[in-house]
């Protein structure tokens, strides 16, 4: 088998001291063999034979035992890059483990497997691994075609008898090490995740990738921002009416009243009702910018202060407005009319109801999207994840809020984001629906048996 240095790392010497970097940051020191580490760098530049180095360097006369020491080190580090005829593997940390062994029992790919195209490139990646797979020719896709169901070693050597031995079965020891092989039943705690839940997760915390993380801004310069607050869809604004603040419960009595309502009063929620949820939940505070930038301050807490969300009004029945569906406007606390009740604003509360177990649509339903460039412009890799605790925060607001007002809230647990981009004309990739909250006044004390 093959390997070479990772590309992107670079030597610091001090002395008889050398430090390893990979980018800014020092990943490893190694003391009082500063030469050998320097040999090794100039040596794995390019793919080689691990015999190959070590006969290289027992050609030079160099220490063998302190070469194996740091190889060993270098392994345990995750710097390398491993190759065969068919696959190239790169681990992503130190976490990585290097599996030696093959199995008796067959080989299938996982289900947590994900094959995508990268810089021309064909990647297998896993959630289960900290490391990933680059098939490098045609023969590769082939064994990754077989592999997609149970066939022991024995019947993949014949199907490939033009490889030898040797070339299968490190082929294999490396699909292995990065967990794209399964050979046994899963055990108890894999098969309680979905493929695309436990790669979400993975991919959106650091440490099971190499993608960049964090705020790195990687869109500045490129794509101008999103504004701060979105603008409206329509001219058809309705301001919203002002409201009496009446004293509120203490906020531990609001936290203990929190409850799941879903069934809705006779008397239907009043448009001076929905002024005030609105206000204390999403309105604007103040504006400012930074940087070219617009930044926002609302009544919830909201990461990077981009605030992304924004709440749509699906209006079944409420008093002083017209059915339709509508969005509000934060910073002037206004509501733009989108349409009026449309097939797409029904299907909307139909599919509410289906979430709901309810037969009778709610009052109002609040879909709340995520104009999505405004985090990914400055976030990688945990953008998406950002805006659904973004959403999560302001599900409690609203809760609070309307327990506070004595109505009846209810988050549901899913949506039709196609559907609503039918309803208000938006593209997918652009703001679509992250969230639904169903709304509308409460029914006599002590007769609702929908509570939870």
């Amino acid at each position: 088998m093959k390997f070479k240095l990772k590309s992107g790392l670079t030597l610091s010497k001090e002395n008889e001291d050398v430090k390893i970097f990979q980018g800014p940051d020092p990943i490893l020191t190694c003391k009082g063999f500063s030469s050998i580490i320097e040999r090794i760098f100039s040596s794995l530049a390019f793919e080689q034979e691990e015999e190959d180095l070590v006969g290289k360097m027992q050609a030079e006369e160099g220490d063998l035992s302190l070469l194996f020491y740091a190889l060993e080190l270098l392994k345990k580090q995750g710097l390398f890059i491993y190759k065969t005829q068919l696959v190239e593997l790169t681990p992503f940390n130190a976490r990585f483990q290097f599996e030696g062994r093959l199995s008796e029992d067959p080989y299938q790919l996982s289900r947590f497997v994900i094959c995508r195209p990268s810089s021309e490139e064909i990647v297998l990646e896993t959630p289960l691994s900290s490391a990933q797979i680059v098939i490098r020719e045609r023969t590769g896709m082939d064994l990754f075609y077989v592999l997609k169901k149970p066939i022991l070693f024995s019947e993949i050597r014949r199907q490939f008898s033009h490889l030898s031995l040797k070339e299968l079965q490190e082929t294999l020891t490396l699909l292995s090490s990065a967990k794209v092989l399964s050979t046994t039943k899963e055990d108890e705690a894999s098969s309680q995740w979905e493929y695309h839940d436990l790669f979400f997760h993975s991919r959106s915390r650091a440490g099971r990738h190499h993608s960049p993380y964090g705020g790195t801004y990687r869109f500045k310069g490129k794509v101008p921002p999103l504004p701060g607050v979105k603008n409206c869809p329509s001219k058809k604004m309705l301001p919203l009416p002002s409201f009496e603040e009446e004293s509120d419960k203490s906020l531990n009595t609001v936290l203990e009243e929190r409850k799941s309502i879903r069934t809705h009063g006779s008397n239907p929620i009043s448009l001076e009702q929905l002024s005030e949820f609105l206000f204390r939940c999403a309105r604007v505070k103040k504006m400012h910018v930074m940087d070219d930038q617009e930044f926002t301050s609302r009544p919830y807490p909201g990461g990077g202060a981009r605030y992304e969300l924004e709440l749509y009004p699906v209006v079944h029945q409420c008093k002083g407005l017209p059915q339709g569906i509508y969005h509000y406007h934060p910073l002037e606390h206004q509501l733009c009319e989108v349409s009026g009740f449309s097939l797409s604003a029904e299907k909307l509360l139909k599919n509410a109801c289906r979430s709901s177990a309810k037969k009778e649509y709610p009052q109002l339903l609040i879909v709340i999207s995520a104009r999505f460039s405004r985090v990914s412009w400055k976030y990688q890799s945990m953008a998406y994840a950002l805006i659904l605790k973004n959403l999560g925060i302001l599900y409690q607001t609203m809760y609070l809020v309307a327990t506070a007002m004595q109505l009846a809230p209810c988050a549901l647990g899913g949506g039709d984001s196609d559907l609503f981009c039918e309803a208000i004309g938006t593209n997918y990739l652009e703001e679509t629906s992250v969230g639904e909250f169903m709304l509308g006044s409460t029914v006599a004390p002590d007769f609702d048996p929908q509570m939870i």
